[in-house]
Formats: structure tokens, sequence, C-alpha cells
């Protein structure tokens, strides 16, 4: 599945989807996991998932040129779950079944890569008094119960070459077999991902989002409200340079220390507008990213928007 590039200030534990487990199929094993399966999607924690912007604090509303052609957590859990659907039945084919996967149910802080609640560092006085610099308790539970639940089971060696075509027991190069049945080139994932079209693609417009992140702290205009908030929050005690460095804790748990600081930091960032003239500067040079890439950008718009039809199809089958 598609995956991206973490940008400076993207938090830990960003856009992942719970892993595969699977077991010998017995009895009616198979009929249990489409209930499982049915289940996890009626339980799914929605309320969880991250907004298309960002709905409080200094970033409140804001939306990068960039994040039309980034994948969306909703379209990422969709195309999951058809992969789940075609992997599973091609997978019952061999006599084994998949463990339910849960996608959905680790939602990450943001709803695209460009994670614009915390580009910038903390940007939400509510959070930044109630967490620090964490993030919010029932979001980071979700995605550690998620966790947890994708490692229950090991992968057995004979899943790993039926999920995902090797490697070959008799040498490299050699046709995997399972039970006496050639394995689909790439295994049941591989044959899965060839029927949707492909995986999710969002490696340009994500290469280009970092690029604009670095450049924008080039340009003077941001390169001056930095320097303002790092003589504000020296002014507070703080004696940091700049928003990542504020944002560095090795607790578990926020202390009253780091809550201090995000406060700080919160409102130095609003007295100097350095998220405002941030986001201003990181705007500007993604439009012209945009139009520099446009043809690029929009084939794999156009192709994600195929994939996903194709994802949609294959969950009603």
């Amino acid at each position: 599945m598609r995956r991206t590039t973490a940008v400076a200030l993207t938090c830990a534990g960003v856009l992942a989807v719970a892993g595969y487990g699977f077991q010998a199929q017995q009895g009616g094993d198979d009929a249990r996991h489409v209930r499982n399966a049915a289940a996890a999607a009626a339980a799914e924690p929605r309320e969880l998932w991250p907004q298309e912007t960002p709905q409080s604090g200094l970033a409140q509303g804001m939306t990068l040129p960039l994040e039309r052609y980034l994948v969306a957590y909703p379209d990422d859990v969709a195309y999951a779950k058809a992969k789940y659907t075609l992997d599973r039945a091609c997978m019952a084919g061999f006599g084994l079944a998949l463990n339910d996967p849960k996608p959905g149910f680790a939602p990450p802080p943001a709803y695209t890569s460009a994670n614009m609640p915390r580009r910038y560092g903390v940007t939400d006085p509510a959070q930044a008094r109630a967490h620090g610099y964490h993030l919010a308790d029932d979001a980071r539970a979700a995605r550690t119960a998620a966790g947890a639940a994708a490692e229950e089971e090991q992968t057995s060696e004979d899943g790993h070459r039926v999920l995902f075509g090797g490697p070959s027991p008799t040498g490299p190069g050699a046709l995997v077999t399972y039970n006496g049945k050639p394995v689909p080139p790439g295994g049941c994932a591989g044959q899965s991902v060839r029927a949707l079209g492909g995986d999710l693609d969002e490696d340009l417009a994500d290469e280009l989002t970092g690029l604009s992140f670095e450049d924008s702290q080039k340009d003077p205009r941001v390169k001056a409200a930095l320097a303002a908030w790092a003589s504000c929050m020296n002014g507070k005690g703080h004696s940091v340079t700049h928003p990542t460095e504020a944002a560095r804790t090795d607790s578990e748990q926020p202390t009253a220390q780091e809550i201090a600081r995000a406060t700080d930091d919160v409102a130095c960032k609003q007295s100097t507008a350095l998220v405002r003239t941030w986001f201003t500067v990181e705007s500007e040079i993604q439009k012209k990213q945009v139009l520099d890439h446009h043809a690029d950008l929009e084939t794999a718009r156009l192709k994600n928007a195929a994939v996903l039809r194709a994802a949609g199809e294959a969950v009603k089958r």
C-alpha cells in the first residue's frame, strides 16, 4: 500500500493502516472472519477520524494547494478495505483465511500527509493546554489498540508465501506454489493490486510537499517570523530557535513544564503571526509547484480516482 515520507513536523505514527495476520482455514473459520470484518466495519471509530481541515486553533481552515493531490485518509481506508476483500477471496482459494486488518481503526492526526494541524508545530491553544505537544489520549489510544490487534497473531510461513508470493522454497525464480496450486505473481496481494489498477499514488505530491516545507523556511518573511517567535519564546523563559526544537519531549505523558512551553509556543505563534505567514509563503511555493508539475500531478490524481472507483466495485461483490 502507498505510503509517504514524513515532513519535518509530522507526528509519529501517521497514516498507518493495521496489518494482516492469517491462519489455516478450518470449518467455519472463513465465515467467522467475514462476520468479524463486518463487525469491525460497523465499529470503526469514525469520530476520531481527522477532519478535512483543522477545526480549531491557528491553522483552522487551512489547506495547502498540493493537498488536492495527496491521498486523503478516508480514501486510504477505502482502498485498504477493497484490497482486503480481494486478498481474502484469493487466500480462500488456497484454503487460508486472513485475520481482520481493521482498516480505519488507526486514524492519523491529519487528513493528509501534509499534517496541517501540526505542520508548523502545535497550533491549537486548547490542545496545548490539555496535552502539551502530545496527541489527545483518545486518538493515541485508538492507534495503540489497533497496533496491538494487528500483532495478536504472527504471520505464518505458508501465509507469507501465498499472500506475498515468495520466497519459493525451491530457489530463486521458481514458481511459488501452495498445496500444488500456483500462487499469482506477487502473491494474492500482488493480484489484488493489479485488479484495482495499482496502488494509490501520491509520491510526487508528497515529495513536493516536503520540498515546499523546506523552501518556505528560506523565505525572508518566514525567517523574520521565526526570529520573532524565538524572541517571544526566549522572553517567556524558553531558549529555542525553531518549533521543532520546542516540541522535543521524551515523556510518555505531558508534564507541567511541557504544557507551559506548548501554551507559550502557541501564544508566541499568535502574537508574531508565524502560522499565517508560513502558510501564506508555502501556499505561494506550492501554487508554482502545481503549475510546474501540473501534467504529472493530474495524471496521478486521475489514476487514483480510477483506482478508488475499482475499490468501490470490489467491496460490492
